[in-house]
């Protein structure tokens, strides 16, 4: 039976949840980079803008997962943006002082904004849910985040080393590409990681059908 728990199990979720709903979030990945390009890194406008296509994709995915409460909620915009802010600093800090509480908080955080969106927690209840819900899970999890935070580092280090060849525009339009598109699947994976239930299992194998 398969360990659905595992890194391999997440990643294989992950990439089914990003086949059924490719060109919804390329559509994202493009709006992303065009603005952060074109804007040049505003934290407020794009901060905002990526709340905004955060939740997009990750209702629509949970919403095809039956995992989302039933009739309408509107969209929680203003928790997410207190969980974005929150947990940013606690990175920030975390990793800034000391690596591994900040690895730590990533892993056990990671998944803060499906339990928001599907359990209609507020703030804190989302960090709690996600805290609880990813208990005994830090190497799987670690190891699925690892796979597109590791080479979008890997891979804006090369780009800014080829700057004097690229040119400063096209370094920053591919590495915007690059940051945007991976942070997208980061949150697929997320979903990924909250559709452990088996009956949202069964539901994905029906709608990738």
């Amino acid at each position: 039976m398969e360990d659905v728990d595992s890194t391999t199990a997440i990643l294989s979720r992950t990439a089914r949840l990003f086949r059924l709903n490719a060109q919804h979030a390329a559509i994202w990945i493009l709006v992303l980079a065009a603005v952060g390009f074109v804007l040049k890194g505003s934290v407020v406008v794009g901060g905002a803008l990526g709340v905004i296509a955060q939740y997009s994709n990750t209702h629509r995915v949970l919403s095809e997962l039956d995992l989302t409460l039933p009739g309408y909620q509107s969209p929680p915009v203003f928790p997410m943006l207190a969980i974005s802010i929150l947990t940013a600093l606690a990175y920030f800090v975390g990793l800034t002082l000391l690596v591994l509480p900040g690895i730590i908080l990533i892993v056990r955080w990671s998944i803060c904004i499906p339990v928001l969106i599907a359990e209609d927690t507020g703030t804190i209840g989302a960090l709690r849910g996600s805290w609880q819900a990813t208990e005994g899970r830090f190497w799987p999890i670690l190891g699925a985040l690892a796979v597109p935070i590791v080479p979008m580092i890997m891979i804006v280090g090369c780009l800014m080393l080829a700057k004097p060849m690229l040119g400063a525009l096209t370094m920053k339009a591919l590495a915007s590409v690059v940051v945007n598109g991976l942070m997208v699947v980061v949150w697929y994976i997320a979903a990924a990681i909250y559709a452990r239930p088996v009956g949202s299992l069964e539901r994905l194998q029906e709608v990738s059908a």
